[in-house]
């Protein structure tokens, strides 16, 4: 990736220093700017001149000293960019307003980050490709733009595309991430505490016989999606649920599929009394379930995941968990806070967004036979 144009480089780092200051802390002097930003002393003084004019910075001539004006002297950060990586064509339309945001859960996320971000005082920009190598492109653009100084990423999986970021001295925070290792200032969920919210739930409804629908695509990782995945065999085991050959399957995010799945669910003898599932299964199994004469709520109980307004509106409405957006979003701005002023939280301080279940009607007693 070519460097960041190294005026901007310089500013940024200079800003960071100034916003993670300790009262009566030194600035680096010109020499130390240098060395960090790896620039001659030409860029480095016109920098420093510009911030100067803007009355952050008082400079001591020919000495390669500075200093803030005052302990205020520190530049706001306006702007947001919010990077979505791996995304759908469906959710790449609605990212750049070619189609309005729906009730999904990105949909609903998004509304959530705008709202948010717009209570605090920012102005919101969206990146966002529908392929690997665009996305190189994307970041690398977004390290070249002057005025950029905050990222908020949704959805990274690749370590080297915040690598790039960080390197340009951009302050990132990491909301839902896909990839396998959790990076730097991050928000996610937690998958033991998801399955385990579910799993509780219908074991003490008496549910023993419980089945999982997933969404996992051996081409394309997606961290928590395999993590609860294994969270429910693993959880299932401990707890002495009845996992029967079948009760565990692939279901994913087209409407063949997913009838597919739960037909070939509901048909296994003996058949499940409670399926965990996402929302987007819903009405395959509501359909499955009455193809099979089987009542939701009374015969079978069904558990969804995300709480979208699919389970709302179905009939009849399905007990779902709750994943939160607005709250996330919160937690993301709280914490790009603490970044800005220099307080980075490590892999093993990352923030989990707090699940709970909706009880509605898609859930009850277990029905024994």
């Amino acid at each position: 990736m070519a460097k960041p144009s190294t005026d901007h480089l310089v500013a940024r780092y200079l800003e960071r220093c100034l916003r993670r200051l300790p009262a009566g802390g030194a600035l680096p002097s010109v020499r130390q700017l240098m060395e960090q930003c790896k620039v001659g002393p030409q860029t480095v003084t016109r920098v420093i001149r510009q911030y100067e004019k803007l009355k952050l910075v008082d400079a001591r001539p020919k000495s390669g000293l500075f200093r803030p004006t005052s302990e205020k002297a520190v530049p706001k950060v306006k702007r947001l960019d919010v990077i979505y990586f791996n995304v759908s064509h469906e959710l790449y339309e609605m990212l750049i307003d070619q189609t309005p945001l729906d009730n999904s859960f990105h949909g609903e996320l998004i509304t959530a980050i705008k709202q948010v971000a717009l209570e605090r005082g920012y102005e919101l920009h969206f990146h966002a490709q529908l392929d690997a190598d665009h996305e190189v492109q994307m970041v690398e653009d977004l390290c070249n733009d002057p005025d950029s100084r905050a990222c908020l990423t949704v959805g990274l999986s690749d370590m080297s595309m915040l690598r790039d970021l960080t390197h340009a001295y951009l302050s990132v925070i990491n909301l839902y991430p896909m990839g396998f290792h959790i990076p730097t200032n991050a928000i996610c969920t937690n998958a033991d505490q998801v399955i385990d919210e579910q799993l509780s739930f219908l074991i003490e409804l008496g549910h023993r016989r419980i089945a999982y629908l997933h969404n996992v695509e051996d081409h394309r990782p997606h961290r928590d999606l395999l993590l609860r995945r294994e969270a429910f065999y693993r959880q299932a085991m401990e707890s002495g649920v009845e996992l029967h050959r079948g009760y565990v399957r692939f279901a994913g995010f087209f409407e063949a599929s997913q009838i597919q799945a739960a037909r070939a669910l509901l048909a296994i003898n003996p058949r499940p009394t409670a399926v965990i599932c996402a929302d987007q299964h819903l009405p395959a199994l509501y359909q499955a379930a009455c193809e099979s004469q089987l009542v939701v709520g009374k015969d079978i109980s069904v558990l969804g995941t995300d709480n979208k307004r699919i389970a709302q509106t179905i009939d009849p409405p399905a007990t779902s968990l709750q994943v939160p957006r607005v709250q996330a979003v919160h937690q993301a701005l709280d914490m790009l806070d603490e970044v800005l002023v220099g307080r980075e939280r490590s892999a093993e301080e990352h923030l989990q967004a707090t699940c709970h279940i909706i009880c509605r009607q898609s859930t009850g007693p277990v029905k024994h036979s």
